[in-house]
């Protein structure tokens, strides 16, 4: 059986891609317990901090729906994708049945003249 060249391509670099994904997990596990050991406090009085803490927040939340919005985009792309692999592969699957079933119906009648049926 032969192995296409994008699933020998997958298979090399799985090694690798699985060491990143450890990587990144423990490089974001050292920045969360760095984030969670410094609190957050703001005085109520003091306007200026307060308005560049409200300042930052709404940049933090305009990048999310940014990013969210991306994330919505190549999703929508790649359930577009999808639904047209499915349409081409249900497109050869009743080609292939098709074909199968005509060999069935030769195999049938070949083997009806060699019984000497007809």
């Amino acid at each position: 059986m032969a192995v296409t060249p994008w699933l020998q391509a997958a298979l090399a670099a799985l090694p690798h891609i699985t060491e990143l994904m450890k990587s990144s997990k423990d490089l974001l596990k050292s920045n969360k317990s760095k984030r969670m050991d410094e609190p957050l406090v703001i005085d109520a009085n003091d306007s200026q901090a307060l308005a560049v803490q409200v300042a930052r927040i709404s940049k933090a939340c305009e990048n999310n729906s940014e990013s969210i919005q991306i994330l919505a985009e190549q999703m929508h792309n790649q359930l577009e994708h999808a639904n047209q692999t499915i349409t081409r592969l249900t497109q050869k699957l009743r080609r292939a049945q098709m074909l199968s079933t005509a060999a069935l119906l030769m195999a049938c009648l070949a083997a009806a003249k060699v019984f000497s049926i007809f």
